[in-house]
């Protein structure tokens, strides 16, 4: 699991990095569905058609101090390309940390239960 974030341009000492932020988080804004996500409940997962997870599944992460329970409500494409190259589940899921935070909150392995497939 990772984070990932609405960038916000006081995070910034460039402009450059602020716009890099928005190309790997997007603006933050509206999920790819349209829908505003919500911290720590919106999750951003591999949503394509086959071996993807269905819009609205709901799922419990935890570990390392999580427990969270969630909706797959955005897509997330570098979830998609891990597993097709290497048959790896990534979910990210939708936080007010900074940048900074969620770049050193990093990558973590957690355990996930599926609560209920839509």
């Amino acid at each position: 699991m990772s984070r990932y974030i609405e960038p916000k341009r006081e995070y910034y000492k460039s402009k450059r990095a602020y716009l890099d932020a928005i190309k790997l988080n997007g603006k933050g804004k509206e999920t790819f569905f349209g829908t505003k996500p919500q911290a720590d409940f919106t999750i951003a997962a591999n949503v394509t058609r086959k071996h993807g997870f269905r819009r609205g599944t709901i799922i419990r992460i935890k570990g390392d101090g999580i427990n969270l329970i969630g909706k797959v409500d955005d897509r997330c494409v570098a979830a998609e390309e891990l597993w097709k190259d290497e048959k790896i589940v990534q979910f990210d899921v939708f936080s007010k940390m900074s940048q900074k935070q969620a770049d050193a909150w990093g990558k973590r392995k957690m355990t996930v239960e599926i609560l209920k497939v839509i």
